[in-house]
């Protein structure tokens, strides 16, 4: 049963249309579509991908409302999706939010994990890019469209050879409802005494700035607290009772709260806190800001470990997740961790929205810096696009610690 979810927000609790698609003998033998009114705010990002705003859905039935009709076809089955745990983490999120029971442990097929072992050669392995390399139809972000592309990407792995069996997981949804906090009509007294304090430390005259930095979030929820100050408190919270609780809010009601966020996580010590931390901190992060500045200490000393998950988010559907992969890589693998496959890993990133070309020039005068030979080729063959392949020629020439004869060659290579 291959099922699709569309989100109001970035938050992850709510859902504003739910597609299914059950499959029998290798074909579609039922269809469930629903708009849902997700009773909350639509980012305006979210309404522009979806199409769905929060007129469409006024007089949509509630999640709770249409639950009766889908519960059977969500529960004692193996859920199939793309990117399922994204799914089915946005899907315990909202049955939690309402206070709806369900099974505590679900088998299901991710597609894009299958996808990249059955075609290992294709440029990504995002829903779009397969359904049209394999001539499978589909209207994108539509959620009973992208329910039948997961479906059908299954029977032709299916047809491929491929075991389903050997590919089950299970998703825990109890450890996903414990990891859940939804916000409440009254705050916890941390959350309460977080928020009083960056308040009392907002300056108006910074307001205006800070929000022409956080281009996706709502200026409502911006204070205007000078990043200096959220890091000096960051370090008083460090190792604290309340640093640990209020670690478990997600999510947060203002820029400057995720700012400390970020902070606190990066001065965690032990690479599996940080790491599950950050896996549960990136779907929140809406803004280039807070994403370059979550760089936990503790990823420093297992880049074995980490450049599988790195690897796992340069191919996300969010921005911002991929984008800080291409931080992490800049940061911790243009060393000593360097290999070819780094480059590799980066240039293979075609999804190239704003939030994340503007960090690809860092990226590649970094290893320009770095690792010369092996990053020279992507600029003499002009692989790059190219705004990022003059931007990052341009910093080089700019970085006085760079030699000149290589400085030279690079000017020579600007278009």
């Amino acid at each position: 049963m291959a099922f699709d979810l569309e989100m109001p927000n970035r938050f992850g609790d709510r859902i504003s249309a739910i597609g299914i698609s059950v499959i029998e003998n290798r074909r579609i033998v039922r269809r469930y579509y629903s708009l849902v009114n997700p009773e909350c705010r639509f980012d305006p990002y979210a309404a522009e991908l979806t199409g769905i705003n929060a007129a469409l859905v006024a007089d949509k039935p509630t999640f709770p409302e249409i639950w009766d009709d889908i519960r059977d076809l969500l529960t004692n089955r193996i859920l199939v999706a793309h990117s399922a745990q994204g799914d089915l983490h946005v899907l315990s999120n909202c049955l939690s939010s309402y206070g709806i029971e369900w099974t505590p442990t679900v088998k299901c097929l991710c597609t894009l994990t299958m996808g990249n072992l059955c075609y290992p050669d294709l440029e990504n392995h995002r829903l779009d890019t397969m359904c049209e390399a394999l001539g499978i139809s589909l209207d994108h972000h539509n959620a009973g469209s992208d329910s039948d592309g997961a479906a059908m990407l299954l029977i032709n792995y299916l047809e491929q050879g491929m075991d389903p069996a050997e590919h089950i997981k299970i998703y825990d949804t109890v450890k996903a409802k414990m990891a859940h906090v939804p916000k409440k009509p009254f705050p916890l007294q941390v959350e309460r005494e977080i928020r009083e304090h960056l308040t009392a430390c907002a300056d108006p005259s910074c307001r205006a700035v800070r929000y022409a930095c956080f281009g996706h979030t709502e200026e409502d929820a911006v204070l205007g607290v000078p990043r200096a100050e959220i890091r000096q408190y960051a370090q008083t919270l460090a190792g604290t009772a309340k640093m640990t609780e209020y670690l478990r809010l997600l999510p947060h009601g203002t820029a400057e709260e995720n700012d400390l966020h970020a902070y606190l996580i990066n001065t965690k010590k032990k690479y599996s806190s940080a790491l599950e931390l950050t896996e549960a901190f990136l779907p929140y992060i809406d803004n280039a800001e807070t994403c370059d500045l979550l760089a936990p200490k503790a990823f420093a000393r297992h880049s074995g470990e980490l450049l599988k998950e790195i690897s796992l988010w340069l191919i996300s559907y969010r921005s911002f997740t991929v984008r800080f992969g291409i931080n992490m890589l800049t940061r911790s693998f243009l060393d000593e961790g360097f290999t070819p496959k780094v480059l590799d890993m980066v240039y293979s990133v075609r999804d190239l929205t704003p939030d994340i070309a503007t960090a690809l020039p860092g990226f590649y005068a970094a290893a320009l810096e770095k690792q010369y030979e092996a990053a020279l080729p992507y600029f003499e063959n002009h692989l790059l696009e190219t705004e990022i392949h003059n931007r990052a020629i341009r910093k080089c020439l700019d970085n006085q610690n760079f030699p000149k004869n290589r400085k030279l060659h690079l000017k020579e290579l600007l278009v």
